[in-house]
């Protein structure tokens, strides 16, 4: 189980995909957020939690997923 240390009253969970270059994501930049898989590769949002569930996205990307951005924590739910 996750434990968020700066918890507050809410979060954001933002997923993947086009739609979200139709979203302005600077809204979320106080706020807490979680995301998935390749989100890293957005221009300009980072999450502060990511969540990698598929292994060969984890496998394929390794230095975009640790090394290009900072996030707070990393989550691999290995089935």
């Amino acid at each position: 189980m996750l434990e968020i240390t700066n918890r507050k009253d809410r979060c954001f969970i933002v997923g993947t995909g086009e739609s979200l270059n139709d979203i302005d994501l600077s809204l979320l930049k106080d706020e807490t957020t979680i995301s998935i898989n390749l989100i890293l590769k957005h221009p300009t949002f980072v999450p502060d939690y990511l969540c990698v569930a598929d292994t060969t996205v984890m496998e394929n990307n390794y230095d975009t997923i640790f090394n290009d951005k900072t996030i707070k924590d990393f989550l691999n739910l290995q089935m």
